[in-house]
Protein backbone atom coordinates (compact mmCIF):
# COMPACT_ATOMS: atom_id res chain seq x y z
CA UNK A 1 0.00 0.00 0.00
CA UNK A 2 2.82 2.44 0.74
CA UNK A 3 4.66 2.54 -2.56
CA UNK A 4 8.34 3.28 -2.71
CA UNK A 5 8.74 6.97 -1.99
CA UNK A 6 12.54 6.88 -1.70
CA UNK A 7 12.96 5.24 -5.10
CA UNK A 8 10.59 7.79 -6.59
CA UNK A 9 12.59 10.67 -5.08
CA UNK A 10 15.81 9.15 -6.45
CA UNK A 11 14.35 8.85 -9.95
CA UNK A 12 13.05 12.42 -9.85
CA UNK A 13 16.43 13.76 -8.68
CA UNK A 14 18.03 12.05 -11.68
CA UNK A 15 15.65 13.52 -14.23
CA UNK A 16 12.65 11.19 -14.43
CA UNK A 17 9.91 12.91 -16.42
CA UNK A 18 6.60 13.69 -14.78
CA UNK A 19 4.82 15.13 -17.79
CA UNK A 20 4.23 11.90 -19.69
CA UNK A 21 1.00 9.94 -19.81
CA UNK A 22 -0.08 6.44 -20.76
CA UNK A 23 -2.42 5.54 -23.62
CA UNK A 24 -5.40 6.38 -21.39
CA UNK A 25 -4.03 9.86 -20.70
CA UNK A 26 -3.18 9.02 -17.08
CA UNK A 27 -0.17 10.75 -15.56
CA UNK A 28 2.07 9.25 -12.90
CA UNK A 29 -0.08 11.06 -10.33
CA UNK A 30 -3.28 9.40 -11.62
CA UNK A 31 -1.64 5.98 -11.61
CA UNK A 32 -0.10 6.41 -8.17
CA UNK A 33 -3.45 7.41 -6.66
CA UNK A 34 -5.21 4.48 -8.33
CA UNK A 35 -2.56 2.06 -6.99
CA UNK A 36 -2.89 3.39 -3.39
CA UNK A 37 0.83 4.20 -3.23
CA UNK A 38 0.87 6.80 -0.47
CA UNK A 39 4.64 7.28 -0.09
CA UNK A 40 5.13 7.52 -3.85
CA UNK A 41 2.32 10.07 -4.10
CA UNK A 42 3.91 12.21 -1.38
CA UNK A 43 7.25 12.11 -3.24
CA UNK A 44 5.61 13.08 -6.54
CA UNK A 45 3.64 15.94 -5.01
CA UNK A 46 6.77 17.44 -3.46
CA UNK A 47 8.39 17.72 -6.90
CA UNK A 48 8.17 21.22 -8.42
CA UNK A 49 6.78 19.82 -11.68
CA UNK A 50 3.80 18.18 -9.98
CA UNK A 51 1.77 21.39 -9.79
CA UNK A 52 1.45 21.51 -13.57
CA UNK A 53 -0.01 17.98 -13.61
CA UNK A 54 -2.12 17.89 -10.49
CA UNK A 55 -5.37 18.80 -12.27
CA UNK A 56 -4.60 17.01 -15.54
CA UNK A 57 -7.53 15.07 -16.98
CA UNK A 58 -7.16 11.61 -18.44
CA UNK A 59 -8.97 10.33 -21.55
CA UNK A 60 -12.15 9.85 -19.46
CA UNK A 61 -11.99 13.46 -18.24
CA UNK A 62 -11.00 12.43 -14.70
CA UNK A 63 -8.35 14.05 -12.52
CA UNK A 64 -6.20 12.34 -9.89
CA UNK A 65 -8.47 13.95 -7.28
CA UNK A 66 -11.48 12.23 -8.83
CA UNK A 67 -9.70 8.86 -8.55
CA UNK A 68 -8.73 9.65 -4.96
CA UNK A 69 -12.40 9.69 -3.99
CA UNK A 70 -12.45 5.89 -4.38
CA UNK A 71 -9.05 5.41 -2.78
CA UNK A 72 -8.54 3.91 0.66
CA UNK A 73 -5.64 6.19 1.48
CA UNK A 74 -5.51 9.88 2.31
CA UNK A 75 -4.75 10.80 -1.29
CA UNK A 76 -7.55 13.35 -1.55
CA UNK A 77 -6.17 15.36 1.40
CA UNK A 78 -2.64 15.17 -0.02
CA UNK A 79 -3.82 16.33 -3.45
CA UNK A 80 -5.85 19.21 -2.00
CA UNK A 81 -2.91 20.29 0.16
CA UNK A 82 -0.76 20.32 -2.98
CA UNK A 83 -3.25 22.58 -4.76
CA UNK A 84 -5.64 20.22 -6.56
CA UNK A 85 -8.92 21.83 -7.59
CA UNK A 86 -11.76 19.77 -6.16
CA UNK A 87 -14.31 21.88 -8.05
CA UNK A 88 -13.37 20.43 -11.45
CA UNK A 89 -16.58 18.70 -12.51
CA UNK A 90 -16.55 14.94 -12.83
CA UNK A 91 -17.96 13.76 -16.15
CA UNK A 92 -21.17 11.70 -15.96
CA UNK A 93 -20.87 7.96 -16.24
CA UNK A 94 -20.03 4.77 -14.40
CA UNK A 95 -17.11 6.24 -12.44
CA UNK A 96 -19.17 9.12 -11.06
CA UNK A 97 -21.92 6.66 -10.12
CA UNK A 98 -19.37 4.57 -8.16
CA UNK A 99 -18.15 7.67 -6.30
CA UNK A 100 -21.72 8.69 -5.46
CA UNK A 101 -22.53 5.15 -4.28
CA UNK A 102 -19.48 5.18 -2.02
CA UNK A 103 -20.48 8.57 -0.61
CA UNK A 104 -24.05 7.35 -0.02
CA UNK A 105 -22.67 4.32 1.86
CA UNK A 106 -20.36 6.51 3.91
CA UNK A 107 -23.20 8.85 4.86
CA UNK A 108 -25.45 5.92 5.76
CA UNK A 109 -22.70 4.51 8.01
CA UNK A 110 -22.35 7.88 9.73
CA UNK A 111 -26.11 8.04 10.29
CA UNK A 112 -26.06 4.60 11.92
CA UNK A 113 -23.12 5.57 14.13
CA UNK A 114 -24.77 8.88 15.06
CA UNK A 115 -27.99 7.06 16.00
CA UNK A 116 -26.07 4.57 18.17
CA UNK A 117 -24.17 7.38 19.85
CA UNK A 118 -27.40 9.22 20.52
CA UNK A 119 -28.92 6.05 22.03
CA UNK A 120 -25.89 5.60 24.28
CA UNK A 121 -26.08 9.18 25.45
CA UNK A 122 -29.81 8.93 26.19
CA UNK A 123 -29.25 5.81 28.32
CA UNK A 124 -26.84 7.64 30.62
Amino acid sequence: MGGNGELTRLLLRHGALLDVSDLDGRTCIHITVQADQEQRLAALLHHPGARALIDARDAKGLTAYHYSLLSALSASQKLLAAGADRKIPMPPGEFRDRVLDKEDSRLASHRVLDAKLKEDLLRK
